[in-house]
């Protein structure tokens, strides 16, 4: 799993773009790096107890952006790691 997630990173930088996905305990989450800090912005199954991970792409997450999350009522709980500093604006609508 380690190789596809440098090699999607590798290829983000290539194309200038820096968005990947990550599987971490059967969960899929999308996120952006910059500067060195993730940025979630989606999650499937976006289902029941949610755990985000505190570290994507060897990047901490310091931002949330789910827009998976909106109008979602199948969510039961979400735990946020303490290196989050930004919710956005709707992520949870």
């Amino acid at each position: 799993m380690k190789k596809s997630v440098m090699a999607a990173m590798l290829a983000a930088v290539a194309f200038g773009a820096s968005a990947a996905t990550e599987v971490v305990d059967g969960v899929t989450w999308s996120y952006n790096i910059s500067d060195g800090k993730s940025t979630v912005t989606g999650v499937s199954p976006c289902v029941g107890d949610l755990i985000i991970p505190p570290v994507l792409g060897g990047c901490p997450v310091t931002d949330m952006r789910l827009s998976s999350a909106k109008y979602n009522k199948e969510i039961t709980s979400l735990v946020i790691p303490n290196g989050v500093t930004r919710i956005y604006d709707n992520s949870f609508y």
